[in-house]
């Protein structure tokens, strides 16, 4: 390997040898660290994190004659926001360890592996070496949702999660069969340029695509659907959510969606730009249906992390909505969005794992009554958050869905902005429904709530990001359309 590629290739380096690391350290230790264990863990992650800030307006294509992955603005963008998010995780691991015995030390290297895989898969520039890095951020997921043993809940997340997750593999493989077949190319750029190599007196539109290579596109399209929960291929997602940890469930709903979302985009605008006519409509499609089950499915909820499933599905429509710009400014939007959405579900996360005691949290939602008079600075966490995701000004929910908003409406795209404002209007209940329960239903009993330092710190910075993004848009706005316009080049 050049020695290009294993700079190019350090941040995935970093976390592959601090999994082993932690790994054999867990062999060998009888009584987990937690301390040195996250410690290691954040040092190793920091690591990464520099590397790609510092190599963040370089553009390569590397390993294995340039085929197989790429580096640019727009990836170094989402392994940012993903190890950021990751960040937050371990920030608060030693604190959820101690309330719950299922998080081990292979926890943490499951996780590791996994954050691999999607910085990975973001780099994908061949068809093989996206679905191995799907695989490698996908099984640890898996293992993690059915780690507590000895709860029947946790065991039929781990199954249902795997199952369905290898059907997406098979759609995705099928698909990617035809596509192949058909393109006789594994790379994105050749599978895009077929058609026009061709027939090249043609221009994209006039080419005629069979209708098989288009059913190649559903199948892959559909898997990738999967891994971000839209509907109607969402069915996991609120058992998922319910039957794994806390802190699991924590980490389904911060970290991959970033991850493959930011891949879908890079696949579709890369592999397929030519064929946009073709796709679009699916996604419009998925994105409608997402809205409305995520909205309409929330309402009837009492279980917090089910009602935050539903409320995940409702964002992944917000978000998919940015991939039907043709002009950047969806994509943009989209970008934007999802690193919003990361720190407004780690912020909601690690506010309700303060609502735990004796190990036990508080999933109920009637179970909140009183928590404003009891504890008021978590309750106006919630409530930020809340307000946030449903996307009250000024807050920073707000201008995440203004952003995808305002390309589907230049885009002509009005039914689907419509039923976008709709869905936001219904999702609004239930998150309101939370607030209302904490500020004005009368508690059937005092709870007192452990509050570790460590999740009481990631809280309140991302109810502060929350609060004061409408100060500081600049930054975040310049990053993304820094990681588009080297989209757009590749």
């Amino acid at each position: 390997m050049k020695l290009d590629n294993m700079i190019l290739l350090m941040p995935e380096i970093a976390l592959i040898i601090g999994a082993i690391l932690l790994l054999l350290f867990s062999c060998y230790s009888t009584r987990p660290k937690w301390g040195m264990l996250s410690s290691f863990a954040f040092a190793t992650v920091i690591v990464a994190t520099y590397q790609l800030i510092s190599c963040f307006g370089e553009v390569s294509h590397y390993f294995l004659n340039s085929n197989f992955l790429v580096y640019s603005p727009y990836t170094s963008y989402l392994k940012i926001t993903i190890l950021l998010g990751f960040i937050g995780m371990i920030a608060m691991l030693p604190a959820a360890a101690l309330h719950d015995k299922s998080i081990v030390p292979e926890t943490l290297v499951l996780m590791m592996l996994s954050v691999t895989g999607m910085m990975l898969l973001v780099s994908s520039n061949n068809i093989i070496s996206l679905y191995m890095a799907l695989e490698l951020s996908s099984l640890p997921l898996y293992i993690m949702a059915a780690s507590k043993r000895d709860d029947i809940l946790s065991s039929e997340a781990g199954l249902k999660y795997f199952v369905l997750g290898a059907l997406a593999s098979c759609f995705f493989l099928f698909g990617a069969s035809i596509v192949y077949g058909f393109s006789g190319s594994l790379d994105f750029t050749g599978i895009n340029n077929y058609y026009l190599n061709t027939s090249p007196d043609l221009d994209a539109e006039d080419t005629i695509v069979p209708s098989a290579f288009i059913i190649g596109i559903v199948f892959m399209v559909a898997a990738l659907a999967f891994k971000v929960s839209a509907a109607p291929f969402h069915m996991w997602t609120p058992d998922v959510y319910q039957g794994s940890p806390m802190f699991i469930t924590a980490f389904f709903a911060v970290v991959p969606k970033v991850a493959t979302l930011g891949l879908m985009a890079r696949f579709l605008f890369s592999a397929f730009v030519d064929h946009a006519e073709q796709w679009s409509q699916m996604i419009s499609a998925l994105s409608v249906a997402s809205l409305l089950v995520g909205a309409l499915g929330a309402i009837v909820q009492h279980n917090i992390k089910r009602l935050l499933a539903y409320s995940a599905i409702g964002h992944m429509g917000f978000a998919l909505i940015g991939l039907l710009s043709v002009d950047g400014d969806g994509l943009r939007g989209m970008l934007m969005y999802i690193a919003i959405y990361m720190v407004m579900s780690l912020g909601a996360f690690s506010c309700l794992m303060m609502l735990t005691k004796d190990g036990e949290y508080k999933e109920d939602i009637r179970k909140f009554a009183g928590l404003a008079t009891s504890h008021p600075y978590l309750a106006a966490s919630i409530a930020v958050i809340m307000f946030s995701m449903a996307g009250i000004p000024p807050l920073a929910g707000f201008f995440a869905k203004f952003y995808v908003l305002y390309a589907a409406v230049k885009q002509e795209w009005y039914f689907l902005a419509l039923t976008a404002v709709l869905a936001s209007v219904i999702a609004a209940y239930y998150y309101l429904y939370i607030i209302k329960v904490m500020y004005f239903d009368e508690p059937k009993e005092r709870a007192d709530f452990d509050y570790p330092i460590a999740i009481r710190i990631v809280a309140g910075i991302c109810v502060a990001l929350n609060i004061v993004y409408v100060a500081i848009p600049v930054p975040l706005i310049a990053a993304a359309e820094a990681a588009v316009a080297s989209l757009f080049l590749n």
